[in-house]
């Protein structure tokens, strides 16, 4: 696996303020240390600010540098190759009064920890929830937190995760729909002289042959056979 080259797109804006300031340092510590040699070979009494100067200019441009060279190094690392796996969150707590939640996840067997602020993020994540993240994998150290949940139906981490995020489940299928039963046709509207209401058949109680009832109907004549 080669190294990943370094490009000017790793410094980032943090980075050139760090390092200006890692530089300013260090040119204020050499001067420092060069007025403590002329007043050393004077014999002239050093002054607590010379000394302190001396001490801790020189340490602190150091520390500067370093927070650069660590910010720039991680902007490479992640432009080359890594993985995605798992993250859970094991403890949330207060540091200066920024809700945090602390994040753990496993590469080959080793663990790794990281801090995520989550103020600004909406607060608190869930204990024991899982989250993504994204790792270097020649220094797992060097991570990005995505802010993305790990769905339910991942159930199994690879030892050193995936190449590339898995693929969020397929949404389940949309129960069948009964198919409607269509109605029964109208019956045709009748036309020509059936539809005069002289032809068409009355009600069966409207006309009743009861005996005694003089606005009933007279009663039909029977053959004679039947008499």
């Amino acid at each position: 696996m080669s190294a990943t080259p370094w490009t000017w797109a790793d410094i980032g804006g943090a980075e050139i303020v760090f390092g200006l300031l890692s530089l300013a340092v260090f040119v204020l510590g050499i001067g420092f240390l060069i007025e403590y040699r002329r007043l050393a070979l004077t014999d002239s009494t050093l002054s607590g600010m010379e000394l302190l100067g001396t001490v801790g200019a020189l340490p602190l441009a150091f520390a500067l540098g370093w927070v650069a060279y660590g910010g720039a190094n991680k902007h490479r690392l992640l432009r080359g190759e890594c993985r995605y796996t798992v993250a859970r969150v094991y403890e949330n707590w207060r540091f200066k009064g920024d809700q945090e939640s602390r994040f753990e996840f496993w590469v080959d067997g080793e663990r790794y920890r990281f801090d995520e602020r989550m103020s600004w993020r909406g607060g608190w994540r869930p204990l024991h929830s899982r989250w993504y993240v994204r790792y270097a994998v020649p220094d797992p150290d060097v991570y990005e937190y995505l802010d993305k949940p790990v769905p339910d139906s991942v159930r199994v981490v690879p030892a050193t995760g995936w190449a590339r995020l898995p693929a969020p489940p397929a949404p389940a299928p949309a129960p069948p729909q009964p198919t409607p039963v269509p109605a029964p046709p109208a019956p045709a509207p009748l036309t020509g002289p059936a539809a005069s209401p002289v032809f068409q058949a009355a009600p069966a109680d409207s006309l009743r042959h009861e005996a005694g009832n003089p606005f009933a109907a007279p009663a039909p004549l029977l053959p004679k056979h039947h008499l």
